[in-house]
């Protein structure tokens, strides 16, 4: 039996939602381009989610348990879709699904890489900073350390010209424990579905998990916006017919409709806190989003900025919770009260 090597950060299904006569329409902002192509060949990256252990043994495990996830996720979309009602069961299943949309695409690797980058190298140059501090070092530990130049060392690190990169491994234990910790997180909120009611299409990007910050709080937000941050809007374009918005515990789920002014500023979101990738059902859509938001002249922002967090661990903790630009949620009116 053949191991699939193309992992979709992704679903296929998912990009389904967001096509037109089994289509999607994608515009690079890397490459400036915009292309017409089938969900096989987009937000696909090869053995993405491959491990290795120490005796070598490749694991495909974790690609394979996202496919269950997936299947349970398509028919509980598709009921929401149909403003059905679904059940405390299907209402936990599914936000495994979407807490895996902030955690299992590239944006979440390169945002922990960061977050691990920028602390490791604030406690080294605390650590380091002197060469009385790491002799002090080398006498508690003389085997370990017993071949280390204290000055060399000193000078290193605080020239801060070294790089750290975690490795796969670290990473997809960072997207699985951090995923189930915001799937409990999002399973407690009140769910509600937006409908598009002008048949304006949704778009969907390749970091489609979008913090708003609460209507009446301004920017700066020194120390980002939480998912459990009260009055915080958690949303995610479902299909191009829906989004899901949670906010705040309750156990509601209540479907609403979604006019075109407020679809339209959902999507000119999507567009400016997408990482790469803009997805949507036509050509003429992306272009106009384009156009509105002035996107291919504007770098992708990260959403997570690393110097914010300090030399907090808690900041590495809930790095993926946090956005610092957070979008405000002014625009969705009342459709979440």
């Amino acid at each position: 039996m053949s191991t699939a090597i193309r992992h979709h950060y992704l679903s296929q299904f998912y990009l389904r939602g967001f096509q037109y006569e089994d289509r999607n329409w994608v515009y690079d902002r890397v490459t400036k381009k915009l292309r017409r192509d089938v969900p096989k060949n987009i937000a696909v990256i090869s053995k993405l989610y491959t491990v290795e252990n120490v005796e070598r043994i490749v694991s495909t495990e974790i690609e394979s348990t996202f496919a269950q996830i997936e299947n349970v996720a398509v028919s509980i979309i598709k009921k929401i879709e149909q403003r059905g009602v679904i059940t405390y069961s299907e209402k936990q299943e599914l936000s495994l699904f979407i807490a895996l949309l902030s955690t299992r695409v590239p944006q979440f690797f390169d945002n922990i890489s960061d977050i691990l980058e920028a602390q490791l190298k604030s406690y080294s140059q605390i650590a380091f900073a002197d060469q009385g501090r790491v002799d002090h070092l080398i006498r508690q530990y003389p085997e370990e350390l017993k071949d280390l130049d204290s000055e060399g060392l000193v000078e290193f690190v605080q020239r801060d010209e070294f790089e750290i990169n975690p490795t796969r491994e670290f990473l997809l234990v960072k997207m699985l424990m951090l995923g189930l910790e915001i799937a409990h997180s999002l399973y407690q909120m009140e769910w509600f579905i937006l409908h598009s009611v002008d048949n304006q299409p949704i778009v969907t990007n390749d970091a489609p998990f979008i913090i708003l910050a609460p209507k009446n709080l301004e920017p700066p937000y020194p120390y980002g916006i939480g998912i459990t941050h009260k009055d915080a809007v958690k949303i995610v374009p479902l299909t191009k017919n829906c989004a899901l918005a949670m906010v705040n515990p309750g156990n509601r789920l209540v479907h609403r409709g979604f006019n075109k002014e407020q679809v339209t500023k959902l999507n000119e979101i999507m567009a400016l806190s997408s990482e790469r990738l803009l997805i949507g059902s036509s050509k003429e859509l992306l272009n106009s989003i384009i156009d509105s938001t002035n996107l291919s002249n504007i770098q992708a922002k990260e959403s997570v900025s690393s110097n914010r967090f300090g030399n907090s661990a808690q900041g590495f903790i809930t790095v993926t919770a946090l956005n610092v630009d957070a979008f405000s949620s002014e625009f969705l009116g009342d459709l979440i009260d």
